[in-house]
């Protein structure tokens, strides 16, 4: 019987996770010529206030899709809010989509984590809906959009947010 929980187990984590996390140091950074208009999202935040990329227009945003069982999405976090809370860097606003988790999974996992502290706006995905609609497949993944909500970048995996590369790309999208 224990072969058979854990092939049931190993059935159900592939149907309820979107996908995997990347391996430590891998980054694939995608650049679209022709930026077409983000997908969108309605979420409820973590305190439960409702969310939708209408409420980021007129700002560059980056767009952070993340799990709090994914190694290389919680070893970017630190990086990603001193992207947010940096009033001279380039991004205005960070937002981070948790995919296929629950608003009190988030609060438990940081609460766990004093060490790390976020400002930035944080939004489950319990059904998965955003995740599907951005056709995330592997985490991290991160998408820069410009002021009209436009993508202009899809990151998969974890780049170095504080970098000069990173904060020139979204400088970018500003302009």
């Amino acid at each position: 019987m224990p072969g058979k929980t854990v092939a049931t187990m190993a059935l159900v984590a592939a149907a309820v996770l979107p996908g995997t996390a990347t391996p430590a140091g891998s980054v694939d950074i995608i650049r679209y010529d022709n930026p077409e208009q983000a997908p969108g999202f309605a979420l409820e935040d973590v305190t439960g206030q409702e969310r939708s990329l209408e409420d980021f227009e007129g700002r560059a945003l980056v767009v952070n899709f993340w799990a709090t069982w994914c190694a290389p999405c919680v070893r970017e976090l630190p990086a990603l809010e001193r992207l947010h809370a940096d009033p001279d860097g380039p991004a205005t606003d960070v937002v981070a989509i948790a995919v296929n988790q629950w608003a009190v999974d988030i609060e438990e996992f940081l609460e766990a984590r004093e060490e790390i502290s976020l400002s930035f706006t944080l939004l489950p995905d319990p059904d998965g809906v955003a995740t599907d609609a951005w056709a995330v497949g592997t985490l991290p993944t991160t998408f820069i959009l410009d002021a009209q909500g436009r993508v202009h970048y899809k990151v998969v995996g974890d780049p170095d947010w504080d970098g000069d590369e990173m904060r020139e790309r979204i400088a970018g999208v500003k302009q």
